[in-house]
């Protein structure tokens, strides 16, 4: 039973939930627009396909990877292809202990958080008019591994030991529990145990992505369009409170610290000196239920250029699916022809997943 209860946990707290929200208006770059994406293949090749595919077994990659062969219609690459793949997990890890999946090795945590996502959609070759009319496709790699830093909080450990008490219960029953009876039961300790492991501890993402064009979608005549690699430590300071006696997780304001580092090289631009670029900066986040407040700074470096961005971000939760957000500071240098000053009000329909502020840092 403590394998299985150990891969339940494991399991709930790798689980992800991809969402979309749309905005009515254009958002500003902000550090949550370069810090490292859930899928870096998509980011780069500019797309945002509503229909991924993220196969958990071998089985279904195969299958993926088949029903994307015979939308190319037998020959070149896929015209429309979203996967995304955790390799690690496609098999079952039956020796997989909780404190190695809660403290791994640097190694062990590639493994166990690498996913490569791939991308493909039609396109036309750039910079050359004459082949506008020659049908091709846009393709692109990426990869993506975090490393969690640091002992475990004090909050962590009094979550655990409250999910270790709450598991022995069943032990001592004289009936044994179904699976179901124990998942609803261990459920709101599993889920107060995957917040609690962010909290008092730092998180450092990495990610890289290149994408290509094929002219008549061939991989020989293939020409390299972008290429990013992202690199984003964070922390979340310790905030939370924990009831034992219902396994809820209380949460206090959150405070976030992230900083970010991203270069990108973007071949299709006409001007050799505006192909590359280097982003680094940070960012503190305050966030309650309804309000949050975000100072952030961005130096921008590239083709023997510099330029800065400085801002006060608020955004105020008038419904789950409705947020108001206010962004005041200093923009990069030429970003608008009237002047730097950086002043903006917008409206968030929410279709699915807080926006980029009071969405949790990863």
């Amino acid at each position: 039973m403590k394998t299985t209860r150990t891969l339940a946990l494991a399991a709930l707290l790798t689980a992800a939930t991809f969402t979309a929200s749309a905005q009515t208006v254009p958002d500003p770059l902000q550090l949550n627009d370069i810090k490292t994406p859930i899928s870096p293949a998509f980011v780069v090749l500019g797309v945002a396909p509503t229909d991924v595919a993220r196969p958990t077994t071998p089985r279904a990659v195969g299958i993926a990877l088949i029903s994307a062969n015979s939308d190319s219609g037998g020959g070149g690459l896929p015209r429309n292809l979203a996967l995304e793949v955790a390799p690690y997990w496609l098999t079952n890890r039956p020796a997989l202990t909780f404190a190695q999946y809660d403290h791994p090795s640097f190694w062990q945590s590639l493994q166990q958080t690498l996913s490569v996502s791939v991308a493909t959609k039609n396109g036309t070759p750039a910079n050359n008019a004459g082949t506008a009319n020659v049908p091709s496709s846009l393709g692109a790699l990426g990869i993506r591994a975090s490393w969690t830093i640091g002992a475990s909080s004090a909050l962590e450990q009094q979550v655990l030991a409250a999910y270790h008490a709450k598991a022995k219960t069943f032990l001592l029953q004289p009936t044994r529990p179904t699976d179901a009876e124990v998942s609803v039961a261990l459920r709101p300790f599993v889920m107060a145990m995957r917040e609690a492991m962010k909290q008092g501890r730092w998180i450092v993402e990495a990610a890289a992505a290149s994408s290509a064009m094929f002219p008549n979608n061939s991989l020989d005549q293939a020409e390299t369009q972008k290429n990013a690699i992202w690199l984003t430590p964070s922390y979340r300071f310790e905030r939370g409170t924990f009831n034992p006696a219902t396994g809820m997780l209380t949460e206090a304001p959150s405070i976030d610290f992230m900083t970010v580092l991203r270069y990108s090289e973007d071949r299709t631009v006409t001007v050799v000196t505006g192909r590359n670029s280097i982003d680094a900066g940070a960012r503190l986040l305050w966030e309650s239920d309804t309000i949050a407040v975000s100072a952030e700074h961005l130096e921008r470096f590239g083709d023997g250029k510099r330029t800065r961005r400085t801002s006060i971000l608020g955004e105020y939760k008038l419904t789950d699916n409705l947020y108001l957000s206010a962004t005041f500071g200093r923009n990069f240098a030429g970003e608008n022809p009237n002047g730097n000053l950086l002043a903006l009000f917008g409206i968030n329909f929410n279709a699915g997943q807080k926006p980029s502020m009071l969405a949790p840092v990863p």
